[in-house]
């Protein structure tokens, strides 16, 4: 095949390029009505192209041919899919039934026409003349055209003129953003349309050339422009046609003159005009029902607003078209019939309001017959009261006590039902005054405590130590939450506790928003029963309710009280293991200190400085009773059997009153003779602590009389006190005799103390303490002789230091408690300057029994002492010498100064001294003055020396004793920055360690300056 080179070859490869790029283009616009037959008509155009580019090219007469009928390809396709295109564009393609005949017509003279094409040769049919011509030495193909050409072209310029009719005439009705894309498909047809007639007709000022492909490069840059610049594909006439032609809603577009640009049938049927009189018109309302429109038009501003037009409801909307151009801003008008949504509102709103009163009547019913039912039921408990102050026999007595249990149960039904009705219908309000959270719970424990004690749950409460108690919010409303938890709790548990547990979830100041936990070990919940449980009157099961009983209502009524304390409540259980029901709950704080405080409590006289007796075998039972009786201002003396409370009663004062295990009393019956023959006034009231499911009758069994009283085994503090404080009114006790003058802790418990620290200044301070209480304690410099002390000797109390040369205390005790020799185990106390988070867990995990940080208080000592007696004696009474509780020290925070603190300029705060040491502060500062300074001194040269060398682990324990002397001393910067060093240490960031060691250094020296100036330093 022989090629020739033509000026016109570049042309047409950069016109096909374009035509190809666009079709690539369009490719990805597949998913348009219409598209995929413009991406054939680019394709077709595109092959037309290339074919007469190879025409062009080829020399001999028979390659020329070839190309020819190649570009037939193209030729014949090309009109159909622009026709196909325009059709779908305009929206016509869509309304057609049956579109297959539509294709098949159309394709049936182009398929005719290649075939002819490519069998020329047999008939002349497309080409009568085939030859060759050569001009300025490039070699043409001339053609005669044969009959069936001809006829090709009428199908074809038809095709144009029928599209071209019908994209004319959609300008008239289309909108703005239309118009555009609509010119610049006209252009792209008329473009090769008009290259064709200069071809066929002879006019061509192009000789031996077909313009036709050539033209092609303006139809290509026109489809460019209409798909980026108009958005064609993106934006088609053919969604207007389908979307918004066929809504019910009615759609009218207008100018900024209001004119009419487009409007769909819904639209024209609600104007009541014809359409024609209608597009390009201003925009007339004439009925009334248009008022509200039009006044809307009037503001050009978005408006949405509702009409009625003859017995129809509308929603209409005006939306504001913004354009790049000004002149172009339009607004679109949509109305939306919402005839049957506003009748089914209607209907909704009739329904609501007959709810309401439906509700309301069945609330006015609920709390009429409620109150109805209230009045006779409180004749039947008064009644009932005054028959059981008579003198009834044992089946009597039984038979007033099933009328009041079951008059309580009723009047819980009534008063749930109630609740319910008011908050149902929203009249129930909160009641917000400042009241003690701690008053507030305990009131709860003690309404349910009776339930517990049947059934020997144990009923414990923890308030975390960073939670505020003092609050501003419905207290009874909180109360009765809880109540109700914790009954459930107690109802649905057979052995085990019910535990509430209450923490600080929200920092902030003024509301506080507190995460309450009622915990049990009960029967558990399937978790497919949780989400249905606070509904109303749901309860799990019908045989649930009969063992355990309840109304369904007491979850429900908590939720509704939650959410009005702004908080939310959630449920989580495990069948078989327990349930845990949170809720959290916003409060405020009082913002004046003097506001009156609800108390739910009642107010009782207080029984501070009585002396009680608690009697039981149980430890945790006498736990229990100690720490009810101490809440209640009592001195408490435990034992654990007859003989351990002779000796008290022995040699110690005389006791008031006595609580004495049921277990006790029968198995040394003789324990109440005891009780009855110490030398006092008259014998000590005794008051039996009775098992659940009995009475006190039943078990003393004709001994009643030797008792003043009976309590449950589980009782509250407040139940304690009610009992106590009748037994003492009925009874000739005097007082507890006042402590004897001089006497001595040590006079009272003797114990054997140990102190282990390797610090000198500190083991003097602690054998100064301990000699003010009365004891002599024996002193080990590290772990290792400690554990050999203990193995020589049994002590009571081991004070015991953490960090330590050769042993440090952990270890050490881990090795005192490896021997099983001991017949009383020694109390072994952590004494240490560690005051991190988890430290107090760690150290008793390691299996001391006590905690305390550095700088100790005598408080502290004398607190932590009267603990190890009561790990045998269960005795915790307050200190003789009651001084005021100095404020607590968190875990880690060091020591704050007293608000009477001595000026900054002294690093001595003598006010913390006072605290530490007692009154006798100079015979303290004279004594350990020198040793401190002395130690201090070489500890610092070893912390200079491992600051200098970077040695985390040296500066750690250097700056860990510097911190404890320090503190012990009152030197509370000195303590702070010691403290700041060592946890740089065990952080390993030693970047600030030189600036701290110079800030340590500084204020030793101003340490020391004011010990000499008070003359504290040896001469």
């Amino acid at each position: 095949m022989e090629w020739q080179y033509t000026p016109y070859t570049l042309l047409l490869f950069i016109t096909g390029g374009i035509t190809l790029a666009t079709g690539a283009y369009i490719a990805s616009k597949r998913h348009v009505p219409g598209a995929n037959h413009l991406l054939v008509l680019l394709l077709s155009t595109t092959a037309w192209i290339f074919a007469y580019l190879l025409e062009l090219s080829a020399v001999d007469l028979k390659d020329k041919l070839f190309w020819a009928k190649v570009e037939y390809m193209g030729i014949v396709s090309a009109p159909v899919h622009y026709a196909l295109f325009i059709l779908n564009y305009i929206g016509i393609y869509q309304r057609i039934k049956r579109p297959r005949r539509l294709i098949i017509g159309l394709t049936i003279i182009p398929l005719t026409t290649l075939l002819l094409a490519w069998s020329n040769e047999s008939h002349r049919l497309i080409w009568s003349v085939t030859d060759t011509i050569v001009d300025q030495g490039l070699t043409y193909l001339m053609l005669v055209h044969g009959f069936w050409y001809w006829i090709y072209i009428v199908f074809v310029y038809a095709l144009l003129a029928i599209t071209s009719f019908l994209l004319i005439r959609k300008i008239v009705t289309t909108p703005d953003q239309f118009r555009g894309q609509i010119v610049l498909i006209i252009l792209s047809c008329l473009s090769p349309w008009l290259s064709s007639l200069l071809y066929i007709t002879g006019t061509n000022p192009f000789p031996n050339l077909d313009p036709t492909p050539f033209s092609f490069a303006i139809s290509s840059l026109c489809f460019v422009w209409a798909l980026f610049h108009f958005k064609l594909l993106d934006i088609v006439p053919i969604a207007r046609g389908l979307v918004i032609e066929k809504l019910e809603t009615g759609v009218i577009v207008i100018d900024g003159l209001n004119r009419v640009m487009d409007i769909n049938a819904t639209a024209v049927s609600l104007l009541q005009q014809e359409k024609r009189h209608i597009l390009g018109q201003p925009l007339i309302l004439e009925h009334s029902a248009w008022g509200s429109l039009a006044t809307a038009l009037q503001e050009s501003m978005p408006a949405k607003l509702e009409m009625s037009l003859n017995q129809v409801y509308y929603e209409v909307a005006v939306t504001v078209l913004d354009d790049k151009k000004p002149q172009a801003n339009g607004r679109v008008i949509t109305l939306h019939n919402v005839t049957k949504h506003k009748e089914a509102e209607l209907q909704l709103q009739k329904a609501k309001n007959a709810a309401e009163a439906a509700d309301q009547a069945k609330t006015n019913f609920l709390t009429n017959i409620s109150h109805e039912i209230r009045t006779p039921l409180n004749a039947v408990v008064g009644m009932a009261e005054m028959l059981r102050q008579t003198q009834l026999n044992a089946n009597q007595a039984e038979m007033i006590d099933v009328v009041m249990q079951s008059s309580d149960s009723l009047l819980g039904l009534i008063n749930s039902i109630l609740d319910y009705a008011q908050l149902e219908a929203g009249n129930l309000t909160l009641h917000k005054q400042a009241f003690d959270l701690t008053d507030c719970i305990e009131s709860a424990i003690e309404q349910v405590s009776q339930l517990a004690n049947d059934k020997l749950i144990k009923l414990v409460y923890k308030i975390d130590e960073n939670t505020p108690t003092w609050l501003v919010g419905d207290a009874v409303r909180l109360r009765q939450i809880l109540t109700n938890l914790l009954e459930n709790g107690i109802k649905f548990t057979e052995e085990g506790a019910v535990e509430l547990f209450v923490t600080q979830t929200s920092d902030a100041m003024t509301s506080p928003q507190l995460h309450f936990s009622v915990q049990d070990s009960g029967i558990g919940i399937a978790a497919d029963q949780i989400p249905h449980l606070f509904s109303p009157f749901h309860q799990v099961d019908s045989s649930m309710t009969r063992s355990y009983g309840g109304n369904g209502l007491g979850l429900a009524i908590c939720k509704h009280l939650v959410g009005l304390m702004a908080g939310e409540i959630f449920l989580q259980s495990t069948v078989g293991q327990g349930t845990a029901v949170n809720f959290t709950a916003q409060f405020g704080t009082p913002t004046n200190k003097n506001v009156p405080v609800i108390t739910l409590r009642k107010q009782k006289t207080t029984l501070a400085s009585k002396r009680l007796m608690v009697i039981t075998k149980d430890a945790s039972q006498r736990r229990h009773l100690s720490r009810e009786a101490r809440m209640v201002g009592l001195e408490v003396y435990a034992a654990a059997s007859a003989q351990e409370a002779s000796y008290w009663i022995t040699h110690s004062q005389s006791f008031d009153i006595a609580l004495l295990d049921t277990a006790v009393w029968q198995e040394d019956p003789n324990i109440l003779t005891t009780l009855h023959q110490i030398d006092a006034p008259q014998p000590i009231p005794t008051i039996l602590l009775v098992p659940p499911n009995t009475t006190g009758t039943a078990v003393a069994n004709g001994s009643s009389n030797l008792f003043s009283g009976f309590l449950p085994y589980f009782v509250t503090s407040s139940q304690m006190q009610d009992t106590l404080l009748n037994v003492l009114a009925t009874s000739n006790t005097t007082s507890a005799v006042p402590p004897e003058p001089g006497k001595m802790m040590s006079d009272r418990f003797p114990l054997k103390i140990l102190i282990v620290e390797d610090n000198k200044l500190n083991q003097r301070i602690l054998e100064n303490m301990l000699a003010k209480l009365g004891y002599s304690a024996d002193v080990a410099s590290n772990g290792q002789l400690a554990v050999q002390a203990a193995y020589q000797q049994a002590y009571d109390v081991i004070l015991m230091d953490i960090q330590m040369p050769v042993m440090d205390g952990v270890e050490a005790t881990q090795n005192i408690l490896k021997e099983n020799q001991w017949q009383k185990r020694p109390y072994i106390i952590a004494v240490t300057a560690h005051a991190l988070e988890g430290d107090r867990e760690h150290y008793l995990a390691s299996g001391m029994n006590e905690y305390i940080s550095k700088p100790i208080t005598m408080n502290q000592l004398v607190e932590v002492l009267y603990q190890s007696v009561s790990v045998h004696s269960e005795s915790i009474p307050p200190t003789p010498e009651q001084t005021p509780k100095p404020p607590e020290e968190t875990a880690d925070t060091p020591v704050e100064p007293a608000k009477n603190d001595p000026p900054l300029e002294n690093p001595l705060d003598l006010a913390l001294l006072v605290q530490l040491v007692g009154d006798n502060t100079d015979g303290f500062l004279t004594t350990m003055t020198p040793i401190f300074l002395e130690d201090t001194q070489e500890i610092l040269q070893r912390l200079a020396l491992a600051v200098q060398q970077a040695d985390s682990v040296a500066i750690r324990h250097a700056a860990h004793t510097i911190k404890g002397t320090s503190a012990s001393m009152a030197l509370t910067k000195l303590s702070q920055l010691s403290r700041e060093m060592e946890m740089a240490a065990k952080e390993e960031n030693l970047a600030n360690a030189p600036h701290l060691l110079e800030q340590i250094q500084a204020e030793f020296k101003r340490a020391e300056a004011a010990l000499t100036q008070m003359g504290h330093t040896t001469v």
